[in-house]
């Protein structure tokens, strides 16, 4: 339900959105030329794979965009892990329409300015 409320509020900002059930399937998509998109929105708790793992792997490729991981809780651990791999920002659940689009275009900017 979150992934499909935020998809609809980016869609009508004139964002294309590539929406992933899990993150085997982010990964998937990722790893067969997603390098071109300009901003991930991952969350921490996806099936299958970890939002923490995902990350991890997008580190591996040449993605130079931002990274939003969103969740409801971060674990320190997870919290030192996502700075180390230096992800632009945290939005913590639940979030507003508002602070949703602040946030990515705030990362938005940072990236191309």
């Amino acid at each position: 339900l979150i992934a499909s409320a935020t998809a609809t509020i980016l869609k009508r900002l004139g964002h294309t959105v590539a929406q992933r059930h899990d993150g085997v399937e982010a990964w998937n998509g990722l790893s067969a030329g997603g390098a071109s998109y300009d901003l991930l929105l991952i969350d921490l708790s996806m099936p299958r794979m970890s939002g923490v793992d995902l990350v991890k792997q997008v580190r591996t490729l040449s993605y130079a965009g931002a990274i939003v991981v969103m969740s409801g809780r971060v674990a320190e651990d997870d919290l030192l892990t996502l700075k180390a791999l230096k992800v632009d920002r945290i939005l913590t659940k639940p979030f507003t329409s508002e602070q949703l689009v602040a946030v990515v275009s705030e990362v938005l900017s940072a990236r191309s300015g």
